[in-house]
């Protein structure tokens, strides 16, 4: 109910409840002018019935006036101390104002520790919110969140009216934009209405983050599902802004006034640059299919494929150095490159690993060789070729006849060369099975295997053993030098081992919801491919697998804590 109905309803009541006496007092006045009266005469009056009615009626209409007035005076204190609206104000540092219907703030408050550093000393309690405004955009330059490379703002505004909420929405914005105009920075302001929902308030207090980031971190991931809530929520409204602008988001209810400075980053073409010159192309021969701003294990980085003289390149650059931090290159099979193993012989493992070193620019004793094997991939011939260098992975595949590379990739890994190459001080795949037996408490006789492969993982060579048995499927990773038992997994189902009814369990239905929950995604987004409850290194867990567009993820959860024991996403692009 609007101020001036209640007023006016009050006025109405106060009218109809109280006599229209004027015209008998001011007759009363009249009679009785020049006129003295003895106190006795007077008293005689004052106790007469017929003129005591007119007082008995002022001391009402006064009551009623009295009581009117109180109603009109507690409903405008309520009004001056009741919220309002909710304004969120983002940068990095995020600060909630809450205020009146006359646009007082009743508080100000800190949602995290830059936030403190902005509010420190200021007491905008009863201060108007253009005010406010002004002084808290004066503390983001002040303090440097705020400058010509971090120049976003990010404007959320909550109230019950949508027309009044979108109405302050957009009056915030334009002083926003004049308070950095003012200060000679061009500024970029993202501005939203919001309608608070359960699951985005949950998402907003697990990470720490306003209402409104978590509006827009939400938006990002259901967009593009290769982003985690997780990674997004420690990101500046900055790269927030660049991220939208990168991946073209729907902005939905979100409204964008210019653009995000990418001033901190190396920018598109300067990527570009360092990407051919790194494939060893020019500028000119490249076909760009994609250059795009994304982040990518807890950093942001350009990824820029293109394609030049039948060769298609990806790579992925630090957005800040300009650091090469994966590429690959496939070179498209022609005709001539269809081989049949009748027409001539293969070229050998050492050659394929010559070719593929020859190629990286290394020599052997550069490197530490983790695989040369031969590989048959849609009927065409060809050698896998892994090994290290540095801190760097290769992958290589090598056409088996002739030599061409047919497609690489390097990736920049943190990880310790192991120190021990030497084929002869690895156990052998009789010891391996041997180990992965008396560990399962297992004869050879009891179980059929159905794999021992000497591999390398996580730096480390190994072996990888996989059988069966009549209580259950098996698979193990050993140590290839020490034969220590570093990972093992049993399937044991078929024995009743990990009955999913034990009331020490979290359901099937409460590990997917952690694991949307972990992705950011809801479960009409997604379709799950696998939910089982399993048993690894003497604890049960579920694994589960699930896709959402093209993002593909893994995750194992304990299936008492509901912890997250391991976790993977990667983009599927067949």
């Amino acid at each position: 109910m609007k101020d001036r109905d209640i007023e006016n309803r009050l006025a109405t009541y106060v009218q109809q409840t109280t006599p229209d006496v004027l015209d008998s007092v001011l007759q009363q006045c009249d009679e009785q002018e020049g006129r003295v009266l003895p106190m006795s005469s007077i008293q005689k009056i004052n106790h007469h019935p017929k003129k005591r009615t007119w007082r008995i009626a002022l001391s009402a209409a006064a009551a009623v006036f009295i009581l009117a007035t109180g109603l009109i005076m507690g409903y405008q204190y309520q009004s001056l101390h009741r919220v309002d609206s909710i304004v969120e104000i983002d940068v990095n540092p995020s600060i909630e104002l809450k205020i009146n219907r006359q646009e007082k703030i009743l508080s100000a408050t800190p949602l995290n520790t830059d936030a403190d550093v902005i509010l420190d000393g200021m007491d905008l309690k009863g201060v108007d919110l253009d005010i406010a405004l002004n002084a808290l955009i004066g503390s983001m330059l002040k303090n440097g969140y705020v400058n010509e490379l971090r120049n976003s703002v990010l404007i959320s505004v909550e109230n019950e009216d949508e027309a009044k909420s979108a109405a302050l929405s957009q009056r915030l914005t334009e002083e926003v934009n004049k308070l950095l105009a003012d200060s000679s920075i061009q500024g970029a302001v993202l501005s939203q209405t919001l309608t608070g929902t359960e699951d985005l308030e949950q998402l907003a207090q697990t990470y720490g983050i306003s209402l409104g980031k978590a509006a827009v971190i939400q938006l990002l991931v259901e967009q593009d599902p290769s982003l985690t809530f997780e990674d997004m929520a420690n990101l500046s409204i900055n790269d927030l802004n660049l991220l939208l602008s990168s991946k073209n988001a729907d902005l939905n209810k979100i409204t964008s006034v210019g653009d995000a400075s990418s001033g901190a980053y190396i920018g598109e073409e300067k990527a570009k640059s360092i990407a051919v010159e790194h494939a060893q192309v020019s500028l000119s021969e490249a076909a760009f299919q994609k250059v795009e701003l994304d982040y990518e294990d807890g950093r942001v980085v350009y990824e820029v494929e293109f394609s030049s003289a039948g060769t298609d390149y990806e790579y992925e650059i630090d957005a800040a150095e300009g650091t090469v931090l994966k590429y690959e290159r496939e070179q498209k099979r022609t005709a001539n490159s269809t081989n049949s193993s009748t027409s001539q012989s293969y070229i050998g493992e050492e050659d394929a690993k010559m070719k593929a070193l020859t190629h990286a620019g290394l020599s052997s004793s550069d490197v530490q060789f983790v695989k040369a094997e031969l590989d048959i991939d849609d009927g065409k011939a060809h050698y896998d070729v892994e090994f290290y260098s540095g801190t760097t992975e290769y992958d290589y595949e090598v056409d088996a006849y002739d030599g061409t590379i047919l497609k690489f990739d390097a990736d920049v890994e943190n990880f310790t060369i192991p120190t021990n190459d030497s084929s002869a001080s690895y156990l052998g795949d009789a010891k391996a099975k041997a180990a992965a037996l008396q560990h399962a408490n297992l004869s050879e006789g009891d179980v059929t295997f159905t794999k021992v492969k000497l591999d390398h993982d996580d730096g480390r060579m190994i072996y990888d053993v996989e059988f069966y048995s009549s209580s259950g499927d098996y698979e193990y990773e050993i140590d290839a030098f020490s034969g220590a038992i570093l990972e093992w997994d049993c399937d044991a189902k078929h024995s009743g081992q990990n009955d999913a009814s034990s009331p020490d369990y979290i359901s099937q239905d409460q590990a997917k919801s952690i694991a949307l929950e972990k992705a950011g995604l809801s479960d009409s987004a997604v379709t799950f491919y696998k939910v089982n409850l399993d048993y690894d290194d003497g604890r049960a867990l579920y694994e589960l697998e699930f896709k959402s567009g093209s993002m593909e993820y893994e995750a194992e959860i304990d299936a008492v804590s509901g912890a997250i024991l391991d976790w993977d996403s990667e983009r599927d692009d067949d």
